[in-house]
């Protein structure tokens, strides 16, 4: 999972495997500027018994969302 990342993110890859991963987005809505959610779809078979490193290559420099969140009590 990975949050408040406002960059959109080009391609997940298992370091030393290859193995190309798959991401879906949660939790963002198109008239909102906070991002949504990130989560990655790490299947079973591509985990190291000791250590998994995920290569996450992005449309550029990491943007992160620094901004206090809000929550809408009506609409």
């Amino acid at each position: 999972m990975i949050r408040g990342l406002k960059n959109r993110i080009n391609r997940i890859y298992v370091v030393g495997e290859g193995t190309k991963l798959f991401h879906q987005v949660i939790g963002k809505v198109y008239w909102s500027h906070y991002p949504g959610i990130n989560y990655i779809k790490l299947p079973e078979h591509v985990l190291d018994e000791n250590l998994t490193v995920l290569a996450v290559m992005l449309d550029g420099k990491v943007d992160l969302y620094r901004e206090d969140g809000a929550v809408i009590e009506s609409n």
